[in-house]
């Protein structure tokens, strides 16, 4: 169609025209001209040819030339005719790689001068035969250039039976290696390569490229930027056509050959007919004097112009081996063509090994081999032919000296694969071993889990456990956030072999590399084609901005290949990224299913390696690091490869089951469970510290669980809330979508939370009958139908669609447990102690929401039932799950009350009548004060006792003992009295700080002991049971004191604010709990003792205190020590002065109390009892002066004079007599009726203390 415009002038026939073509016109050109068609060349056609290449003539051939030679030229033109029609060698050879060939050997062929000074020619040599074929027939596979030389040869041997090769040369294998070929070829000097010297076609068999990197580290081509040139074009839309981008490159190149450079020219061939002359080294030359200049012609734009072609220019083309075919052979004719592998390059550095390291290395080929074809090749992502040899050959390092050695295993660890080494290293002694296990682990990198799953029976237990341990312990597939976090960690040496010597330690830390080039092979997913900017912050998940984790996502960089329109662009995207000093990984991202996009890797990855070494070099401490991302559709996962993993140059491969942030994690904890359930629990690293988004995972069961909730419990003011989300999340007014964002904000703050209830779920599904085998059997399945086509998922994808239900349901019970009793407002205060999560989370009885289905283990509930949240307190916890942990300690102790409650019944024979009342301790089952003779269990059941069953049935409960921890007992505390002091609460005015005040003053005070109690807390190991132990028995034993203390704090605190810090009774070293209890008292009574006065003339303060005097006393046992008896009367007065407040004859009972403090002049040694004559007489004289008749108040004296007497334990004779003779004095204001009564009582309690002696003895 091209010659169309030229049809007019063609019919005309006024224009000369001659047009040269590689194959037959069409019928509407071919009738317009004489088509000469020039045939295959006849065998005379080829003998003259072969002739006049060697410089001979037919002529002369009879005279000159031996009959020898005759016959091996006819022996060479015959062996090319089989050449070309051979069915085992391909058709890519033409007649000028005849010529050459022959060019060459005439170049080789002897001459000398006879004596008649005539030029006699020798014969050809087989080696040197041997030496042109290698030159010119080569570019093919080693197998068939030795079944092309073996063609020539013999041709030549049926016409000149002596021509081969010697028998030791064939011994020695004069073959030479493919890149010894090459870099013999490329040091010809100026006058060989222009008689018989062509430029170089590299077909390479890696398909990444590497042959042109290994021709550079090898030292065949220059590395030197001065002296070799690489020109690499990209196939973005707007390179294809864009001209001006092709005379930039061409311009270049014409700069090249004029200085002399060599070029290597990759993926160019969109400009190889502007250089055509220059490939045919079709040359004019021009001479002037001793100067000689070659020139050429190219092609620029529309201009063709002669360029000057230095002596030393080379030029070397670059194409892959699956492109080769589609190359036409007349341009291929046109260089020499050599055929590297990255084989090749193993196979010379192998042989240069010592005889020792060449067996290792020969073995660990032959075991990885093995392991390679037993697993099955095509489950390899990107596995190829030299994917085994790029591993070989990077184990084997030459040194200075040329001299070759295989590396230490441990020059052979990353920042990626130091958590290896002590899977690679289990017999460091076994190098071999050692070889095998490191190239095992890089191509374990490329595989997916649904292949190792299913390849799992194939193998015997061992193997089965460490392929388990290594891929699904050791190496990440499944989480790309935590990848990049191991990718640009500096704490690169984290070697769980503590017991390692240190100087081998050290080793390893000073041999450590950096990986900062990694392609990943991954499923297309939303997620993957909608990267970019904005959603690489779902890569991680904490939301704190201080914390190192957070900056990760700020650190990414990412391009989607899919906006990139040209090669300038992609460059300006790479300068920006290395100028910003902010950024340390940048991301590309490329579809795989996309060929076009496919065809784009090559030169993403030439960038990067530019790149990098451009700016890793000089900035060693603080790297950049490049990321590819390669996503396919599952359907072309396992069908075909979008780029060949080859592991050189520093790049590392990995596949990636899903790139989803969070989807993975408890999936890949239920196969490292399942997978590596018979491995040592001690051997399997720790590996759940990852970082992972569980919000996602999260989503469902929070959506489920806030949709299906019931508030029944009271809505609290907001200011006892410290976190407004929490507040936010219990109010009645909240709807679903505001609940949800609520709870996932708190959720994000407790991340460990999340990551423990994932543990239980697996360990409730281990503990179902046959789970593991289920679960196995699920998850092979599932991994069957991926690798058959009949799912489309990945394997995590998969297996959550099948989990989801189960997984939600679960999930979304256990958070109606912490929700309840407004547990939500203490899980961030929490999220630093990570440990006790495991263990409070055990407290819930998981079998009351779980279904049990032998056929189906994630089988749950299909009604969706609501969750009524409730409070069983008026306050908030701070203790997560407090209520459960409270029934649980609860039960122990009641346990123990029910047994000692159960003896008391059966043994109660001494019951002391005297009335209870401000001074005891309310009554306890487990207070039995016994002195019996036989002295049995029960009469020693005393709180040191109790405390200690109390701690034997703590510790053989297994789920409690575990949740104990110090910051446990200490809230577990606080929380005891917050919630046992709420109903005192509420005779005062609420005030939540002094609250809290009193409860961490009464808190503090409950968790400290006695000295008589350290001897047995030393005696225990844990000694966290038993301070709760001690906590609860306290408050068994003392609950009167603690309501008493409490009750005085908040007194004290609104009465007097600024005395209500008590912080200071804590300060004494070693302070004990009876002596603190001692002094906090006595400093509450002498303050309100000598605030009398004022407190009466307010009728608020008063209430507050005498409330607390006559309801809230501490116990007897706490009155009668030192301190506080010294103030005893003076508490009794006190409690008269309540009476007379709250009488309802008196108008101003604050006036009569001033005037008996006035008068009566208490002192220390004062005796109320004594003094009753006289504060009956001055009351009897208030209410004469006053004018009150009928007044109740000497019956409420009366009641105060028994009380004193009733609420002694062993009252005083002295004082009763006294009292008998008071009521018996005519003095005494009391009414007749008063008098008997209490005479009555009197009589009565004499009686009683006459029993209690009679019982004693």
């Amino acid at each position: 169609m091209v010659l169309k415009v030229l049809h007019p002038y063609l019919d005309e026939g006024k224009v000369a025209f001659v047009a040269i073509a590689n194959k037959s016109f069409d019928a509407a050109n071919a009738n317009r001209m004489i088509c000469i068609y020039r045939s295959l060349s006849s065998e005379d056609d080829q003998k003259t040819l072969a002739y006049g290449c060697l410089g001979l003539s037919i002529g002369y051939e009879q005279e000159n030339v031996s009959r020898n030679l005759d016959k091996i030229i006819y022996g060479l033109c015959k062996g090319y005719r089989r050449v070309l029609s051979s069915e085992g060698i391909p058709k890519i050879f033409h007649d000028r790689d005849f010529i050459y060939m022959l060019r060459e050997l005439r170049f080789e062929l002897p001459t000398t001068i006879t004596n008649d000074e005539e030029t006699s020619i020798g014969i050809i040599k087989p080696i040197s035969l041997l030496r042109a074929l290698e030159e010119n027939f080569n570019g093919i596979k080693r197998n068939e250039f030795k079944e092309l030389v073996e063609i020539f040869f013999k041709a030549v041997q049926e016409e000149s039976a002596n021509f081969s090769l010697p028998i030791e040369a064939r011994q020695r294998n004069d073959y030479r290696d493919i890149p010894t070929t090459l870099r013999d070829s490329m040091k010809l000097d100026s006058k060989r390569r222009r008689l018989y010297g062509r430029y170089k076609l590299v077909i390479d068999e890696s398909e990444d490229e590497s042959a042109i990197n290994l021709l550079l580290q090898t030292g065949i081509l220059d590395s030197d930027p001065t002296r070799t040139s690489i020109f690499r074009m990209s196939d973005f839309p707007d390179d294809i056509n864009n001209e001006l981008r092709n005379v930039e490159v061409l311009s270049t190149i014409k700069l090249c050959m004029e200085t002399g450079r060599t070029i290597v020219m990759i993926n160019t061939s969109r400009i190889h007919g502007s250089l055509y002359d220059v490939f045919n080294q079709n040359f004019s030359i021009m001479a002037t004097g001793d100067t000689r200049k070659i020139f050429s012609k190219v092609a620029i734009g529309p201009k063709t112009i002669d360029v000057a072609v230095h002596e030393d220019f080379q030029c070397i083309i670059h194409v892959k081996r699956s492109e080769f075919e589609s190359i036409p052979a007349p341009f291929l004719s046109r260089f020499q063509k050599y055929s590297l592998s990255i084989n090749d390059f193993y196979r010379i550095r192998l042989h240069k090994l010592p005889g020792i390291e060449q067996d290792i290395m020969k073995n660990v080929e032959e075991k990885v081999s093995s392991f390679i074809e037993h697993f099955g090749r095509n489950y390899f992502h990107g596995l190829n032919e030299s994917t085994l040899y790029s591993c070989l050959l990077s184990l084997i390092k030459i040194h200075e000296n040329e001299e070759h050695s295989l590396l230490s295993i441990h020059q052979h660890y990353t920042q990626l694969t130091v958590r290896l080494k002590s899977f690679i290293e289990q017999n460091p002694t076994n190098t071999e071993q050692c070889l095998v296990r490191f190239v095992l682990s890089k191509l374990v990198q490329l595989v997916s889990p649904e292949s190792i799953i299913l390849k799992l029976p194939v193998f015997e237990e061992k193997v089965k456990q460490w392929l388990c341990n290594l891929y699904f312990q050791h190496q990440e597939h499944f989480n790309f956030g935590n990848f990049i976090e191991q990718l640009v960690s500096k704490q690169f040496l984290n070697i769980d072999n503590d017991l390692r010597p240190s100087s081998e330690h050290q080793m390893v830390q000073n041999s450590l590399h950096t990986t900062t080039k990694v392609i990943i092979f991954t499923r297309t997913s939303s997620y993957v084609i909608g990267l970019n900017a904005k959603s690489k912050n779902e890569l991680f998940t904490t939301n704190n901005n201080d914390d190192e984790t957070s900056n990760y996502s700020r650190q990414i960089d990412i391009i989607n290949l899919n906006t990139i329109e040209n090669s300038v662009e992609l460059y300006d995207r790479f300068n920006t990224y290395t100028e910003d000093t902010n950024k340390t990984v940048l991301m590309v991202i490329i579809d795989g299913r996309n060929g076009q996009q496919r065809s784009h890797i090559p030169f993403v990855r030439q960038l990067i390696d530019k790149t990098e070494s451009s700016y890793n070099t000089n900035h060693c401490s603080e790297p950049k690091y490049f990321l590819v991302l390669v996503h396919s559709s599952t359907q072309d996962l396992y069908h075909q490869s979008c780029f060949p993993s080859i592991f050189l140059h520093n790049w590392e491969f990995y596949f990636f089951d899903t790139c989803t942030p969070g989807s993975a994690f408890h999936l890949q904890k239920m196969l490292r469970i399942i997978l590596s359930s018979s491995l040592d629990d001690q051997q399997s690293p720790n590996v759940d510290n990852v970082l992972c988004d569980l919000n996602i995972l999260f989503e469902d069961s929070l959506w489920d669980f806030c949709s299906r909730i019931q508030l029944l419990l009271p809505e609290l003011s907001e200011n006892m809330f410290k976190n407004t989300k929490a507040h936010e999340f219990y109010k009645r007014q909240t709807n679903t979508m505001r609940r949800v964002k609520c709870f996932k904000h708190i959720l994000q703050q407790s991340r460990q939370l999340q990551k423990h209830i994932l543990d239980i779920y697996h360990k409730y599904l281990l503990r179902k009958e046959n789970s593991s085998k289920k679960i196995y059997n699920l998850i092979q399945k599932i991994s069957k139908d991926i690798l058959c086509g009949q799912r489309f998922d990945g394997l995590i994808d998969s297996i959550q669609s099948q989990t989801r239900n189960s997984f939600t349901n679960f999930v979304s019970n256990i958070f109606k447990f912490i929700v309840n009793d407004y547990g939500l407002e203490t899980l961030p205060k929490l999220s630093a102690h990570n440990k006790i999560y495991d263990s409070l989370l055990n407290l819930i009885d998981y079998q009351s929401f779980s279904v049990d289905d032998d056929n189906d283990i994630f089988s749950s509930s299909t009604t969706r039932g609501i969750f009524q949240l409730s409070s069983h307190y008026s306050c908030i916890p701070q203790t997560p799950l407090y209520y459960l942990l409270h029934q649980r300690v609860k039960k122990h102790a009641d346990n123990i009350t029910e047994t000692v409650a159960h003896e008391l019944v059966k043994h109660q024979d001494n019951e002391d009548d005297l009335r209870r009342d401000y001074y005891d301790a309310p009554p306890q089952v487990t207070t039995a004060n016994y002195n019996n003779a036989n002295e049995t269990e029960i009469a020693q059941y005393t709180f040191e006792q109790y405390r200690v069953k109390l701690i034997v049935s703590i510790l053989n409960d297994n789920v409690l003992t575990g949740a104990i921890c110090q910051h446990i007992v200490h809230s577990y505390s606080t929380d005891l009295i917050r919630t046992f002091c709420s109903i005192a609460e509420n005779n005062f005015d609420y005030d939540l700080t002094q609250c809290q005040q009193a409860v961490d003053f009464v808190s503090r005070w409950l968790l400290l002991i006695d000295d008589k109690d350290r001897q047995s807390l030393e005696s225990y190991p844990n000694k966290d049971v038993w301070h709760l132990a001690n906590v609860c028995t306290s408050f068994e034993y003392e609950q009167n004191d603690l309501i008493s203390m409490y009750s005085a704090f908040r007194i004290i605190s609104l009465i007097s604010p600024a005395n209500s810090s008590h912080d200071h009774l804590f300060d004494e070293e070693h302070i004990t709990r009876s002596k603190l209890r001692e002094k906090f008292f006595y400093s509450i009574f002498n303050y309100l003792w000598e605030n009398l006065n004022r407190l009466n003339t307010n009728d608020d303060t008063w209430i507050y205190a005498y409330t607390f005097i006559s309801k809230y006393y501490p116990s007897e046992k706490v009155l009668r020590s030192l301190q506080l008896s010294e103030i005893k009367n003076r508490i009794e007065f006190m409690n008269l002065a309540y009476l007379i407040f709250l009488n309802d004859t008196l108008v101003k009972p604050h006036e009569l109390i001033s005037i008996l403090l006035k008068e009566i002049n208490f002192t220390w040694s004062s005796v109320c009892l004594k003094l009753l004559p006289t504060i009956t007489d001055i009351i009897g004289r208030y209410l004469e002066t006053k004018n009150i008749a009928n007044s109740t108040l000497f019956i409420d004296l009366q009641q105060w004079t028994l009380t004193i007497l009733k609420s002694t334990k062993q009252p005083s004779q002295q004082d009763i007599y006294f009292l008998f003779k008071y009521i018996d004095q005519s003095t005494c204001r009391l009414s007749l009726q008063m008098k008997q009564y209490l005479f009555d009582e009197l009589i009565n309690i004499c009686l009683q203390l006459e029993d209690r002696k009679k019982k004693c003895f």
